[in-house]
């Protein structure tokens, strides 16, 4: 059987690291050693996995994090270098 992904939570995070990330599916491999994780080109470090989920721990981003506001008083964060 082949593995479905279908929730990512959180879907945004910060350039920081150091935040869990938790995949829900179904199939997966409940060995959360066998997972190579590559988010934007850093290593999310796997720590659980289940039938049903696997999570990882994002690593650190460089770049310069620009604060934007879209005229709404609402401030975004801009990753784009």
């Amino acid at each position: 059987m082949s593995s479905m992904l279908t929730k990512i939570e959180p879907r945004f995070g910060t350039r920081l690291g150091n935040e869990k990330i938790k995949f829900t599916g179904t199939n997966f491999d409940s060995d959360h050693t066998k997972y190579t994780i590559i988010i934007d080109g850093v290593k999310c470090t796997p720590s659980a996995a289940s039938s049903t989920y696997v999570e990882c721990t994002t690593g650190k981003k460089d770049g310069v994090v620009k604060p934007l506001n879209d005229g709404t008083g609402r401030v975004f964060r801009d990753f784009s270098e």
